[in-house]
């Protein structure tokens, strides 16, 4: 799986980074699994480390509109109030991520969302330290 979570409930945190080739369905998939955690509670702030992964070609803004409104409504349901932070390595990506994140916008959700470039701009944003990455991440 591309995709593996870490969570730090000292800091209300959820790390989350993605590697290689992502398969359309990896982000929903991986919220499922997170949902079903013990660990977990809603409204942990998340941080998606998406600079090793590569982005799946459907990727686009018709295919966040078209899929967003049904897909993601339970998802949106366990969230809670939380920040949710997108670290990406390419300009391509940081607009796709955008484009996804624009789509939410118009969602009835209750977190705040922003995509960035560098990891410690992400983790500013999110109020947190460099330690409270897990230490395999640093």
């Amino acid at each position: 799986m591309p995709s593996s979570y870490h969570i730090e409930p000292e800091w209300n945190f959820v790390f989350i980074r993605y590697q290689g080739a992502m398969h359309r369905d990896e982000i929903t998939r991986q919220y499922h699994q997170l949902f079903e955690d013990p660990a977990y509670r809603p409204g942990m702030d998340i941080l998606r480390d998406m600079r090793e992964a590569t982005l799946p070609e459907e990727y686009n803004y018709e295919y966040f509109k078209n899929i967003s409104a049904n897909r993601y409504d339970d998802i949106e349901k366990n969230h809670g109030e939380c920040k949710i932070a997108w670290v990406v390595a390419s300009g391509r990506d940081f607009a796709l991520a955008h484009q996804m994140l624009l789509i939410h916008r118009f969602s009835r959700r209750r977190f705040d969302t922003k995509t960035f470039r560098e990891i410690a701009a992400a983790l500013e944003w999110l109020g947190l330290p460099v330690s409270a990455l897990p230490k395999e991440s640093v």
